[in-house]
């Protein structure tokens, strides 16, 4: 069973800022990154006990340069470097039997929400078809 795990890093377990923890360079993203490690190292393993054979990573937040490469689990493969467009035979196509979202988080302008935004902090709303949508409705529409 081939599973595709998308990645990002403000609905991570202990990332609470956007400005000190999420962004390159700040005082607290190496911890974020570390924190990131353990959220994503996890689903694999879960993903592995539920008998997952094959397992791409995809890191969506940034740059896609989050992923600490030699804390990565040695059965996940992994997509970097967040291209606009990844090519069919990399990215999330016909030949996987799920996908996983870890570290998302709330939509643009949720009330309540922590670290709530859609793609850039500028988006403040994203419709498909009609219907208003974060990056976790908008990924899972993609995936079909």
């Amino acid at each position: 069973m081939k599973i595709y795990i998308m990645v990002d890093l403000e609905g991570i377990t202990g990332v609470v800022s956007s400005e000190r923890q999420a962004r390159p360079g700040s005082d607290g993203y190496e911890q974020a990154r570390s924190l990131l490690m353990s959220d994503l190292n996890a689903a694999i393993e879960g993903a592995l006990e539920g008998g997952a054979t094959e397992i791409v990573v995809y890191d969506m937040h940034y740059y896609g340069l989050n992923v600490i490469l030699n804390e990565l689990h040695p059965r996940a493969k992994i997509i970097m470097g967040n291209p606009h467009v990844v090519p069919p035979e990399l990215g999330l196509n016909g030949s996987y039997q799920g996908m996983m979202m870890v570290g998302y988080h709330a939509m643009a302008e949720t009330k309540g929400a922590l670290l709530p935004h859609t793609y850039a902090l500028d988006m403040k709303s994203l419709y498909l078809n009609g219907v208003l949508m974060g990056e976790i409705g908008l990924e899972a529409a993609i995936a079909g």
